[in-house]
């Protein structure tokens, strides 16, 4: 089962995740001199992962000590320079419109019925040294402090797995899940990446990774990933007024 933080975990988090960004280096923006962008390097110690579009923090485990619960930190970058190649620039990373959306895709996959979601959280933030408001998101560290291996499904041990087949079946039995709720008109889902709203099916898989206890040879399926696209409920208007009707 995976933990979920309280309150002051998460703060403590947060206060981590932002105090590692506030001492990156900067860079002036190429069009607006008076903005800067944020470098991070590329052997950073606390940087632990790499996808697409972001980059992955260990923030450390928090809380007492009975109960200690790791979260990561993950913010996006949007290319690397020829002239700075030995860092990310984590350029372009505006608030969005519509915050707090990978909160809500946590809450709907609960309400589809899959109960172990970790905890995810975006979180606005406004850097020091004129740097242009940015967010980035909290999660659960699935690691939990060392006791797992976490992969991708492309990107599994070579040692393999003895229940891949079976995981693999769980993974696509979810896909399908969630596709069967979409169908049914009671959410709605919106694709940011890996697909898109008519062909889903990728960017759902890429919720998904492989969870292995160290030392197993067996594997689980974990939500991990909720980046990609975003899930919420169909909202019906009642007594819509339409133009028509006059006023």
């Amino acid at each position: 089962m995976i933990s979920i933080p309280d309150n002051r975990i998460v703060l403590a988090a947060r206060d981590a995740m932002e105090r590692l960004i506030n001492n990156l280096d900067r860079v002036k923006g190429r069009l607006d001199p008076d903005s800067s962008y944020a470098i991070c390097p590329k052997n950073h110690p606390a940087l632990i992962g790499k996808g697409d579009l972001a980059l992955v923090f260990e923030l450390g485990g928090h809380g007492t000590a009975e109960q200690r619960i790791g979260l990561v930190g993950k913010i996006v970058y949007y290319y690397e320079r020829p002239t700075y190649p030995n860092n990310y620039i984590l350029e372009g990373m505006y608030v969005g419109s519509a915050p707090y959306t990978i909160q809500c895709t946590a809450e709907t996959l609960r309400n589809m019925g899959f109960d172990n979601i970790p905890y995810h959280e975006e979180v606005s933030f406004s850097p020091k040294k004129n740097m242009f408001p940015l967010f980035y998101h909290l999660a659960s560290d699935l690691r939990d402090g060392g006791t797992y291996e976490v992969y991708d499904f492309d990107k599994l041990p070579p040692s393999g797995l003895k229940n891949i087949k079976e995981i693999s079946g769980q993974a696509e039995e979810t896909v399908r899940i969630i596709q069967s709720e979409i169908a049914s008109g009671r959410y709605v889902l919106n694709v940011d990446y890996h697909g898109t709203r008519d062909s889903p099916e990728e960017a759902i898989r890429r919720m998904l990774f492989v969870r292995t206890m160290k030392g197993s040879d067996t594997g689980e399926i974990v939500f991990g990933d909720l980046d990609h696209l975003t899930l919420s409920p169909r909202i019906k208007i009642e007594n819509l007024w339409t133009p028509e009707e006059g006023l």
